[in-house]
């Protein structure tokens, strides 16, 4: 009798050390998504404030340089060094942009690497839940 008694403790504790792996498993998923959600609307915010400073950069430009004759007034840069300016207003706010766009992508490839590491440690301790209760189970007979 104490060897079935024994066989069947280690059974339920061969299940319950599978359900605790599975729960953990599933809390890690959910905060590796949490983490992701998080990081795009950080993403989302980035390029907001990036798009906004640099408008606010451009019309800076374009005041300045209707106050210095060189535009004609509003209706738009002429002077070369305005362009030129403009231009590189530009063209830095597309860098800045495909930088944070390049940096979110490798932030879902890390996320969903992180969730595919969470799943296969998972996977691990069930599979040595199982194995640690055969073993248990199969020295009692022995």
């Amino acid at each position: 009798m104490p060897v079935v008694a024994s066989a069947i403790i280690a059974g339920v504790s061969a299940v319950g050390a599978i359900a605790s792996s599975v729960k953990a498993g599933k809390a890690s998923k959910r905060a590796a998504q949490s983490r992701a959600a998080i990081t795009k609307l950080e993403n989302a915010r980035e390029r907001r404030n990036q798009v906004r400073d640099a408008r606010l950069a451009q019309g800076s430009l374009l005041a300045q340089s209707a106050t210095r004759g060189g535009g004609g007034g509003f209706g738009g840069i002429s002077g070369s060094a305005q362009q030129g300016g403009a231009a590189s207003l530009t063209a830095q706010l597309t860098s800045n942009l495909a930088f944070i766009r390049k940096a979110g992508e490798l932030n879902e490839t890390a996320s969903r690497q992180e969730i595919r590491a969470s799943d296969a440690s998972t996977a691990a301790s069930i599979f040595s839940g199982i194995s640690n209760a055969s073993l248990g189970v199969g020295g009692l007979f022995a």
